[in-house]
């Protein structure tokens, strides 16, 4: 690890040996480091590079890593198809064909 990350070096080397058992993401490893996010990006991506941690998995837009030197995990290809389906129909089902309520005329169809 370079030396300007020294520092916090103790607590780096327990997370990478519960890292052995448990995998963690990046929110995971700033939590039990006591580091920001974006901070800890910097030592994920040293980790990474010295291959002491791999990228064991993705879950949604998450990468999560474990310790240890292997390949990294593919992500599985989107299926952009399916997914502007799905946009369609969301947006389908929001914007109707039929015209909204003007909410200051709404009095002349609710009397009370």
């Amino acid at each position: 690890m370079p030396k300007r990350y020294e520092s916090r070096t103790p607590k780096i080397n327990q997370m990478l040996e519960l890292m052995k058992t448990t995998p963690m993401d990046r929110h995971e490893m700033a939590e039990f480091i006591g580091l920001s996010y974006k901070s800890l990006c910097k030592y994920v991506s040293a980790l990474h590079k010295e291959r002491k941690i791999f990228i064991c998995g993705h879950d949604r837009k998450r990468v999560i890593y474990k310790a240890g030197n292997q390949n990294d995990a593919k992500r599985e290809p989107r299926d952009v198809a399916a997914y502007v389906r799905q946009y369609r129909e969301r947006k389908k089902q929001i914007h109707s064909n039929q015209p909204r309520m003007d909410e200051a005329a709404s009095w002349m169809f609710n009397p009370k």
